[in-house]
Formats: C-alpha cells, structure tokens, sequence
C-alpha cells in the first residue's frame, strides 16, 4: 500500500473527527459518536500499514505495536533468515520496518 495515500487517508479521517467532535446538536450527538468511532477504527487500521522499526531490548526483537516477542535478533538474522523477511507481526497486524 502506498505510505503517502496512507498518510493523508489518517490525516483526512482524523480531520473528520475533529469537525465531528465540534458539533454541538444533542439530535446527532449518538451518530457522531458512532461516526467518530467507525473513523478512530480506519485510522488504527491504517496506522498499522506504515511500517515501524522492530523493537530490540536486551538483543531480543518485539512487534513495536502489541510488544509481542519475536526472538533474539541473532537467532532471526543466521538461523531463520525467511522469519527476517516477515512483514507484519502475526498477532496485530502491524507492518514491520527490519532495517538496523
């Protein structure tokens, strides 16, 4: 997925919550709210296609989103190359950025 598109999708949903946020009509109050919450959803969701850095911590790799552990790191570079190159964390869903 493009990181730019995805970029400004984020910024154009959160731009609609902020505008819906601001609106002050009691009459709408429970469908802004549902609509503010079905758009919080799509940015979460969205977020996790930007790729972010593995965490390392005591030379052990972790998903930097849910904090699951993966391994050490030394393990995943020489004994399991082919886990190196995974690109989402299998628990979240969150893109992986494996550069050092």
């Amino acid at each position: 997925m493009d990181e730019k598109k995805v970029r400004e999708s984020i910024e154009a949903f959160q731009g609609q919550v902020n505008w819906l946020k601001r609106i002050d009509d009691k009459e709408c109050k429970e469908a802004c709210r549902c609509c503010i919450e079905y758009f919080e959803t799509a940015i979460e969701a969205l977020e996790k296609q930007l790729p972010k850095k593995v965490e390392i911590w005591n030379g052990q790799a972790t998903c930097p989103n849910c904090k699951k552990l993966y391994g050490n790191m030394v393990d995943i570079k020489q004994l399991h190359p082919a886990s190196w190159d995974f690109e989402y964390c299998k628990h979240c869903g969150q893109r992986f950025d494996w550069s050092e």
